[in-house]
């Protein structure tokens, strides 16, 4: 399952292109991104 989520992301396939126009995704991303900034800032 890693080798395929891998290999689709390598593509810039469908997959990876869905998730990016999800807002659901952008929300999560964004939190995920947020949350490692304040555990470990620069």
């Amino acid at each position: 399952m890693d080798h395929f989520f891998s290999s689709q992301w390598a593509e810039g396939s469908y997959l990876s292109i869905s998730w990016k126009n999800n807002r659901a995704m952008q929300l999560f991303w964004t939190i995920f991104f947020l949350a490692n900034r304040l555990r470990d800032p620069i």
